[in-house]
């Protein structure tokens, strides 16, 4: 987002991620750039692809025929792209960049939080713990199938990632900083492949569950799904933290709160563990009330991956 500053009659504008190639952004912001002494730019524009980076770089020089204005120019591969024909080439493409220092950041480089590209469907929302709303339990089977899907997705995802990153973290002109940098990402890229791993868990445990159990909306089932959202609370909060990349280190007070969110979930654990026992000494059936602890065990696994990447943060 573009923010506009006033400062002794000059405006100045900085951006931290915009695309040259975006609407008419280009032509006006370069025509005013080059006629227009009363303000200067700042920002960092990104390239997903070798065509965006020539042409940022061409509407950079534009902008930069005046030493008041100051841009960083980016490349990087986003997420959604790993399935891409041109992923490879991109991958060289970039480490190109990098060996011959002719870049000023690495950007798009990440997870997006709010969706994955699905080559097959289309966007679909991604990485997020599976909801165990009762408007699920008529079609348990199609939601099964599509988490599956999500997960063997994100399973290429990490691996397209993990390559990458590995090949970053080989080269030879890496400083030490950022190798520490590269095996915390390494570390977030492997957890939440796992948290994806909890996630088909969970469904798969779930359809056993429904189909052994008599009491679909008990009020052991309904228990599980406040348990639910304070996992999904936590990967929340730390998607939030994680977005702002690793420059950002949590302070002492949000690294308490993440100790006493995972210290909630754990003990909402054994809370439900225990009715479920109880349950069993009252007579209830020994197996949906295992398939119950099972699920239990999941969500809280899938809980402690969330407190994983807060640690690296």
């Amino acid at each position: 987002m573009l923010e506009k500053k006033k400062k002794k009659l000059k405006n100045i504008y900085f951006d931290a991620h915009f695309h040259w190639n975006f609407a008419n952004f280009s032509k006006e912001f370069c025509k005013n750039s080059t006629q227009n002494d009363d303000f200067s730019i700042y920002g960092c524009s990104c390239a997903h692809s070798v065509e965006e980076w020539n042409f940022q770089i061409a509407e950079n020089l534009k902008l930069q025929e005046k030493s008041m204005h100051k841009n960083l120019c980016s490349f990087g591969i986003h997420p959604q792209q790993v399935t891409n024909e041109s992923f490879s080439a991109q991958i060289d493409f970039l480490q190109n960049l990098i060996s011959n220092n002719k870049i000023d950041a690495i950007g798009e480089i990440g997870f997006d939080l709010g969706f994955i590209t699905n080559p097959k469907n289309g966007r679909v929302k991604g990485l997020k713990v599976v909801s165990l709303d009762r408007t699920y339990l008529n079609s348990i089977e199609n939601i099964s199938s599509q988490v599956l899907e999500q997960e063997d997705y994100i399973d290429q995802m990490n691996e397209a990632i993990s390559d990458f990153l590995m090949n970053c973290y080989q080269m030879n002109d890496v400083s030490e900083h950022n190798k520490a940098k590269i095996s915390k990402l390494i570390q977030i890229t492997a957890e939440i492949e796992d948290l994806s791993d909890e996630c088909a868990s969970i469904i798969h445990v779930l359809q056993k569950y429904i189909l052994t159990s008599d009491q679909k909306k008990s009020s052991s089932y309904e228990k599980l799904l406040p348990f639910v959202d304070q996992v999904k609370e936590f990967f929340d909060y730390i998607s939030q933290h994680l977005s702002f990349g690793l420059s950002y280190t949590l302070s002492s007070e949000e690294k308490r709160l993440s100790v006493k969110m995972e210290e909630s979930i754990d003990t909402t654990k054994k809370q439900l563990k225990k009715l479920a026992r109880q349950r069993i000494e009252n007579g209830k059936d020994v197996k949906s009330e295992l398939h119950y602890i099972d699920l239990v065990r999941h969500i809280e696994r899938a809980g402690d991956n969330v407190y994983k990447i807060a640690q690296t943060l």
